[in-house]
């Protein structure tokens, strides 16, 4: 992986590393280098971008882990597992003891007793990724016998738009940091991409739909009774506002996405029929 640094003493396990778990890792590094604050992220197989599983901006590295898996419990299973502060003893007693099986984890840092404790894990590879790696310039996709070449998607939080109200609902505070979160969590998922976070951690993921709607529908039965009061993030522009009506059904209260479509003005419209908020922020982020 490119900036990373897997050191022969980290090695739990002579297994090879397959095409899809490098893309999840590289995927996990830039993800939670966007987060910029204290985070653990599960990657699940799931295309060449993966399906985020977890997310969380808690306090210290045993409480990310706590809770993580429990966003997506069937998607945990075999992911691989990030944390961008330095992993102590006890965060890897805890994954010890909850025995939930990953393939990998990186961090930028692993503590020695923490080595000790995960080195009898069977097929397990720690992986140190030093912090503040840059994000690369460019990125490339072959197309046919040719190569498309453009510059990187530097992510939602560092660009930090600003945000457009476009529903009479206005947000309630703190819910801008929330949407913003939702957004950072959308982008990070294959297009289609829908992301459903509370408490500024994913509960829900819809990702590599053929359609916008596909994806609001595969997101929102995996938060369950987590969407009630829970916010929703698009990488792309709503074609139909069919996405707002699913959303507010299962009890979604804001949502943000670029904008762009024609029939921006129907979803609007049905946002404030149903008494949800909704913010543009003029960017997309798809992933492909």
């Amino acid at each position: 992986m490119a900036h990373a640094l897997t050191r022969p003493d980290l090695a739990a396990s002579p297994v090879r590393r397959a095409l899809l778990s490098v893309y999840d890792k590289t995927g996990l590094v830039e993800l939670g280098r966007g987060l910029g604050k204290l985070g653990v992220q599960l990657l699940a197989s799931g295309g060449t971008a993966g399906a985020l599983a977890a997310a969380g901006l808690l306090v210290t590295p045993i409480e990310q882990f706590t809770g993580a898996p429990d966003a997506d419990p069937v998607a945990a299973s075999g992911g691989v597992l990030a944390f961008n502060r330095s992993l102590d003893e006890e965060a890897a007693l805890a994954l010890r003891n909850r025995k939930l099986f990953v393939e990998c984890i990186i961090a930028p840092g692993f503590a020695d007793a923490a080595i000790a404790v995960l080195r009898d894990r069977v097929n397990l590879r720690l992986v140190q990724a030093p912090p503040g790696s840059p994000l690369p310039g460019w990125v490339s996709h072959r197309i046919g016998g040719g190569l498309l070449v453009q510059t990187s998607d530097p992510g939602p939080y560092a660009e930090q738009t600003a945000l457009s109200l476009m529903t009479k609902r206005a947000l309630a505070p703190g819910w801008e940091a929330e949407l913003r979160f939702a957004l950072h969590a959308a982008a990070a998922l294959k297009s289609n991409a829908i992301a459903v976070s509370r408490e500024q951690c994913p509960v829900g993921a819809g990702t590599g739909q053929v359609s916008r709607v596909e994806a609001v529908a595969q997101a929102l039965p995996k938060a369950g009774e987590r969407t009630r009061g829970a916010f929703l993030g698009s990488d792309a522009f709503f074609p139909f506002p069919d996405c707002v009506r699913l959303a507010q059904t299962a009890g979604i209260v804001a949502i943000i996405q670029p904008g762009g479509s024609v029939r921006d003005a129907e979803s609007i419209a049905a946002c404030d029929e149903l008494g949800l908020a909704m913010v543009f922020t003029g960017r997309r982020h798809f992933r492909h």
